[in-house]
C-alpha cells in the first residue's frame, strides 16, 4: 500500500486507506447525489457487495496485483503457499476434531484468510485490478462541474468489500427504459470481473435504487417506482441462472457503513434511525437503577458516539432533528434525576452556567461540517473535489451573487433544493454562524453595481412566489 501511495497509483473509488475511512466514502456518495439531484440528472446507486470477502479470491490474480504492487516475490510465494497448505482444527458440537482440514497441492485452499495482517492491503490491490478492469468497459461517465468544467471520473464509493456503483445516464433526458439497460449492463459487468478473481456476489447485500426526473408545470420531480420500468435487476452467477436483487425506492435508505443514505436525500431513514438507537438506550437505563453520575458518563460514552456517528452526513432541519431526538431525552431524563420538562435551553447550557451540559446534536453536526471543509476545501483529493462540484451545483441552483451564506436562510432557502450545502447553511443561519468562503470561487457579477435577479425579488412584495419561476 506505501508503494502505490508513493506511485500515486490507488484510485479514488477505494476508501479503506490511509487517511481516509468509512466516513469518506459516506460522504462522497452523499455528495455525488447533491450533485445529479441539483442538475436534475438521472443517476443510480448499485450495492454490489461481494460475498465472502477474503476468502473468496483466486491466488492468480493476487500475484499479478501483489507484484504490479512492488511486493517482493519471494514474499507473496511464502504468503500464498502458506494460506494454500494451512490446515485447520474444527471445533464441532462433539468436541474437536482429531484430524485437520487442509488444502493439497492437487487442491490448494484459495483466499486471503479472514484475521490474515496482509488480507487487507492484498484485497485492495487486487480490488485496483477490478476497478481498473469496469472502467476500461465504459462504465465510468465523465462528470463536469457547474460552473468551472472540472472533471471528475468516480466509477464507485468502495469500502474494503462495500461496493456502491455510482451510475450516471449517459444523457441527461434519456428514457428509462435505456437507463435500467444502462444499469444492468454496468452491473454485469462488475459481476463478471469478480467472479473471474474468484469472488461472487451476494444476492441479499445487492440493492439497486434509482433516480429518474419528469416535469410538470415546469417543475420536476423525482419519479415514483410505479412510473419506472418494473423489468427486474439480475446479477451473474458462477453456477445456475442469474438472480434478481431488490430495487428500492428512491426515498428509502440502505445502511452503508454504519449510516442510512436515501438515494434521493431524504434524511428521515437516518433520523429514525438516531431515535432508535436512542430510545434502545433509554430503555436499557430504565433497568439499570444506575446514579445519576453514572446515568450521565453512559449518556457521554454510550449515546453519545452512537448518535453522533457520521455526524457529518446527517442532513434535516434542526427542527426536525430536536423532534426525533426529543422522545429520547423524555423518556431518559427521569432516570437521570432530572425533570423531563426541563426547556431546552438548560439541557444544553454548559455545567459551568448551571445547565446540565447533554451534548446538542446539531451544534455537533454543524461542527463537523465546519470541519470537514477545513480539512479538505481546495485539497487535490477526492474529497475535495466532491465538495467542490457539489458547492458550484448548489451555488447555480440559488441564482445569488457573492457568498451564499451571507445571505438569509429564511428568505431565499426555498430557491434550491435539498442538499448537503444547503443543510449547512440552514444551520449557520439557525446559530447565527457566518462563513466566509474565498471570493476567488464565487459567483461575482460582471460589472459594478450588477445584482442577481433573484437577490432583487424578494423586495418586490406584490410578486407571488410562483413567480420566481422564470
Amino acid at each position: 500500500m506505501g508503494n502505490l501511495n508513493r506511485a500515486k497509483l490507488l484510485l479514488l473509488e477505494q476508501r479503506a486507506k490511509a487517511f481516509s475511512g468509512a466516513k469518506n466514502a459516506t460522504m462522497n456518495r452523499l455528495l455525488y447525489q447533491d450533485v445529479h439531484r441539483t442538475l436534475h440528472w438521472p443517476y443510480a446507486v448499485a450495492l454490489v457487495d461481494l460475498g465472502d470477502c477474503y476468502d473468496a479470491m483466486y491466488h492468480g490474480w493476487n500475484v499479478i496485483s501483489l507484484l504490479a504492487a512492488g511486493v517482493p516475490n519471494c514474499h507473496v510465494k511464502l504468503m500464498l503457499i502458506a494460506l494454500q497448505s494451512m490446515g485447520w482444527h474444527l471445533k464441532t458440537g462433539f468436541g474437536m476434531a482429531d484430524t485437520s482440514f487442509r488444502g493439497s497441492e492437487d487442491r490448494p485452499m484459495m483466499g486471503l484468510g479472514q484475521g490474515s495482517s496482509a488480507a487487507a492491503p492484498a484485497f485492495a490491490v487486487t480490488s485496483l485490478l477490478q476497478t481498473n478492469a469496469y472502467r476500461s468497459r465504459g462504465h465510468c461517465q465523465p462528470v463536469f462541474s457547474a460552473w468551472t468544467g472540472v472533471l471528475l471520473l468516480l466509477a464507485a464509493v468502495i469500502y474494503v468489500d462495500d461496493t456502491d456503483l455510482l451510475l450516471r445516464a449517459r444523457r441527461r433526458r434519456m428514457s428509462d427504459t435505456e437507463f435500467f439497460q444502462q444499469i444492468q449492463a454496468a452491473i454485469h459487468c462488475w459481476g463478471s470481473i469478480v467472479m473471474a478473481t474468484g469472488g461472487h456476489l451476494k444476492q441479499a447485500k445487492c440493492k439497486v435504487s434509482v433516480v429518474s426526473f419528469g416535469y410538470k408545470n415546469g417543475q420536476s420531480f423525482i419519479k415514483k417506482p410505479q412510473a419506472l420500468p418494473s423489468t427486474p435487476f439480475v446479477i451473474p452467477q458462477h453456477d445456475g441462472p442469474h438472480l434478481p436483487i431488490e430495487t428500492t425506492p428512491s426515498d428509502e435508505a440502505n445502511e452503508a457503513l454504519g449510516t442510512f443514505v436515501a438515494a434521493d436525500g431524504n434524511p428521515s431513514p437516518q433520523l429514525d434511525e438516531m431515535k432508535k438507537k436512542g430510545l434502545a438506550w433509554a430503555d436499557r437505563l430504565s433497568s439499570a437503577r444506575l446514579p445519576p453520575i453514572d446515568g450521565f458518563l453512559s449518556l457521554n460514552i454510550h449515546l453519545k458516539p452512537r448518535l453522533l456517528w457520521n455526524a457529518v452526513a446527517i442532513c434535516g432541519s434542526p427542527a426536525s432533528v430536536e423532534t426525533s431526538l426529543s422522545k429520547v431525552f423524555f423518556a431518559a431524563l427521569p432516570y437521570l434525576r432530572v425533570n423531563r420538562n426541563i426547556r431546552w435551553e438548560w439541557r444544553h447550557l454548559p455545567t459551568r452556567y448551571q445547565g446540565l451540559g447533554i451534548f446538542d446534536v446539531n451544534v455537533e453536526r454543524l461542527g463537523q461540517k465546519l470541519f470537514w471543509i477545513q480539512r479538505y476545501w481546495g485539497t487535490g483529493g477526492l474529497e475535495g473535489q466532491m465538495l467542490l462540484h457539489a458547492f458550484e451545483a448548489f451555488s447555480i441552483d440559488l441564482g445569488l451573487d457573492g457568498n451564499p451564506f451571507s445571505y438569509s436562510f429564511q428568505k431565499y432557502g426555498h430557491l434550491t433544493i435539498s442538499s448537503w450545502w444547503k443543510d449547512l447553511w440552514e444551520l449557520l443561519d439557525h446559530f447565527d454562524v457566518r462563513l466566509e468562503v474565498d471570493s476567488s470561487i464565487l459567483f461575482q457579477p460582471y460589472r459594478v453595481g450588477d445584482k442577481s435577479i433573484c437577490a432583487g425579488l424578494p423586495n418586490l412584495s406584490y410578486l407571488h412566489r410562483n413567480s420566481w419561476l422564470l
